[in-house]
């Protein structure tokens, strides 16, 4: 088995008890890049795992990501797992708007047509409820970062906590952390307009004197959690703490850590505050496949 990658992927491979393959990376002045795999290929299975880092850079790390996989086939090797923490696009998980591209599908077939044969990602924001991404070509498995978050939150000391959700539909992602650090849960009613983008959040709880714990998937701008940490302290909570999947904008930890106690985010992106390992999570799910 050969393990493509650096950084996340040596700590992955480590967990799946595996090799890796350097890797030299170059951008050119035009911004294309040329991954250029230097270790010798002779397996027939190889694991392509590497996440982005902030800020990011989405477009040239697909496609290094795309040339990679295409490369590894040209080399003779049968099965490539593509590791992706963060699933590029997937927030496009449909047509919203006529004219628009299915992109979170289109993504997975290009990544199907360059011969990926199976794909790993953590809570993505497609099928975001669901062990398995319903319109991919190939294998995809959505593993429940919410499973590390509450792990994380186990290891500290919260006496009597609130799991809140900035929606209704973080009721899946709050009934997880909640049931492993065995807190109460409540939900913030939210509204986004689909042509702005500006949001308008409302509750009906009482946080007075209560320790709350805001979780969600994914953070931005920051301007969803901003809003709920405001209502969260006019509520009277005592301290707040904010934890997500992934954290995909300096601008959102600027806009949000010098509000709360502490703000922690998955590994899944490469940034100060990603302290929660998922790599366990995703080594599970593949040896499990092995069997």
């Amino acid at each position: 088995m050969i393990l493509v990658g650096h950084n996340f992927a040596e700590s992955l491979a480590k967990l799946l008890n595996c090799k890796t393959a350097d890797i030299e990376k170059r951008t050119f002045p035009d911004w294309e890049v040329c991954p250029r795999i230097l270790s010798e290929v002779k397996d027939d299975y190889a694991i392509v795992a590497e996440r982005m880092m902030l800020p990011m850079k989405p477009n040239g790390y697909f496609i290094e990501i795309l040339l990679l996989v295409k490369n590894l086939k040209s080399m003779g090797v049968e099965k490539i797992d593509v590791v992706m923490p963060y699933f590029v696009y997937s927030r496009q998980d449909a047509v919203f708007r006529k004219g628009e591209p299915f992109s979170a599908k289109f993504v997975l077939e290009m990544l199907a047509d360059a011969g990926a044969t199976r794909f790993f990602t953590v809570s993505s924001h497609a099928d975001r409820d669901k062990d398995m991404i319903s319109f991919s070509p190939i294998p995809a498995y959505n593993i429940n970062g919410f499973e590390c978050i509450g792990d994380y939150l186990k290891g500290l000391d919260f006496p009597n906590p609130v799991i809140v959700g900035p929606d209704s539909g973080a009721e899946t992602f709050v009934n997880t952390v909640a049931k492993k650090v065995r807190a109460e849960k409540a939900f913030f009613e939210k509204e986004r307009d689909l042509e702005t983008g500006k949001v308008t959040m409302r509750a009906d709880a009482d946080f007075h004197g209560k320790e709350i714990i805001l979780i969600d998937d994914i953070v931005s701008s920051g301007s969803t959690m901003v809003s709920a940490i405001d209502i969260c302290k006019k509520a009277g909570a005592k301290k707040i703490f904010c934890a997500v999947a992934h954290i995909v904008s300096q601008t959102g930890i600027e806009a949000i850590s010098p509000l709360v106690d502490k703000f922690v985010a998955c590994n899944t992106i490469h940034s100060e505050i990603s302290v929660i390992p998922v790599e366990g999570a995703i080594a599970e799910k593949i040896t499990s496949l092995k069997s």
